[in-house]
């Protein structure tokens, strides 16, 4: 059996029984810590021109996750005991409090996403209180040294939950409709949020459509706008024009990232007016988003996880701020195996509404389907 852990290109053979979580954490603050803040100064044509060594850092929990039926959901024991009360096992492995709260430590500068999961309940996993602490960590680090005031911070998830029920997991997606693997909202809306003491527009929510391959444009538009705010002649130096220091979204070439940062940070339109969400040859789901229309054909598994599956906890829909609107009855029926499914999910974020055979062919469904059925013939 290969060992498929690494530093680099080294297998890490040392940390056998230590937390992937921990692990993690003691490595960024590593990275951190030795990092150079050292400002660098010269002249250029008699104005001054500063700029700080840049830092990335991504960082890919493992945990919260689903076991997938073969292990069992695992989390240090330090932290199952701080949520014994809970009496769902698997909930008491997921429970604890919102990785928001380290943030919130800081800050009030914060944007929502579309947040669907529990926050105002006592907790939401044992796995996610570890997470939540690591957290913390990297934000007293960077506080340390001097470099938190100047940091864009991302959290975002890659996917919806597994919810209780489904491979001894005990997410949920509620109120929004299906699971990971499916690409109904409960599958792909993840909720996220951005900290920056260099957002013009904080503490709200964002509404804006994006998609995960808009941060490479974003996060390189932001670094460079950051510099301009700080009245430096970067923006005008002749290495920068170039492409040679960074920031310049233009040398990124031909990418289908959009550059995000003005209407996360000012809160302006979003850019994006589409998202394919994917086109899944082994099962045979697409899914196309055109403005608050969103065309789906296919289902994952024969539609074993196009439901819509709630937590152990409550179900009051005072503790969510995503609102399905109104049912239609007698609901339109969605079978996107047999015929494309269409739904407004501004108004109707829950897909509860078929919108595929009330809507005349000129309307919405007709140019979704054409595109979602040109973007296949271009792909396969």
């Amino acid at each position: 059996m290969g060992l498929d852990f690494r530093d680099n290109l080294t297998p890490v053979t040392w940390e056998l029984g230590n937390y992937s979580t921990e692990i993690f954490t003691r490595e960024a603050v590593r990275l951190i810590e030795d990092h150079n803040t050292q400002q660098w100064v010269s002249k250029v044509a008699n104005q001054p021109k500063c700029w700080f060594q840049p830092l990335f850092l991504y960082m890919a929990y493992q945990s919260p996750h689903t076991s997938y039926g073969v292990d069992s959901l695992e989390a240090p024991d330090r932290y199952i005991q701080r949520f014994r009360h809970i009496k769902d096992p698997n909930r008491r492995m997921y429970a604890g409090k919102s990785y928001l709260t380290s943030l919130l430590k800081y800050s009030n500068k914060i944007i929502f996403d579309q947040v669907y999961i529990e926050c105002k309940k006592a907790g939401v996993a044992a796995m996610v209180s570890a997470m939540d602490d690591s957290v913390g960590e990297v934000m007293k680090a960077l506080q340390r040294r001097g470099m938190l005031d100047n940091s864009i911070i991302v959290f975002s998830s890659d996917n919806g939950g597994v919810p209780e029920g489904l491979e001894d997991s005990a997410g949920s997606n509620w109120p929004l409709r299906g699971t990971k693997y499916t690409l109904w909202e409960g599958g792909v809306r993840a909720s996220g949020l951005v900290w920056s003491p260099l957002l013009q527009e904080p503490a709200r929510k964002s509404r804006q459509l994006m998609h995960i391959v808009d941060w490479l444009p974003t996060l390189y538009s932001a670094a460079v706008d950051n510099f301009n705010n700080k009245s430096t002649t970067l923006s005008t130096d002749r290495e920068y024009r170039a492409g040679k220091l960074g920031g310049n979204v233009s040398t990124l070439g031909n990418i289908d990232g959009m550059d995000m940062w003005s209407s996360l940070s000012q809160n302006t339109d979003s850019p994006r007016k589409e998202i394919l969400l994917n086109i899944d040859p082994v099962w045979g789901m697409r899914a196309l988003r055109m403005g608050p229309y969103k065309a789906i054909s296919g289902d994952y598994q024969g539609g074993r996880f196009s439901g819509w599956y709630g937590p152990s906890g409550s179900r009051d829909n005072a503790h969510y701020d995503v609102a399905c609107g109104a049912r239609l009855y007698p609901s339109p029926p969605c079978m996107p195996a047999s015929y494309p499914c269409l739904f407004d999910v501004e108004s109707d974020p829950c897909e509860q509404n078929n919108l595929a055979f009330s809507q005349p062919r000129v309307g919405p469904i007709y140019p979704l389907s054409l595109s979602l059925s040109l973007c296949i013939l271009n792909v396969l």
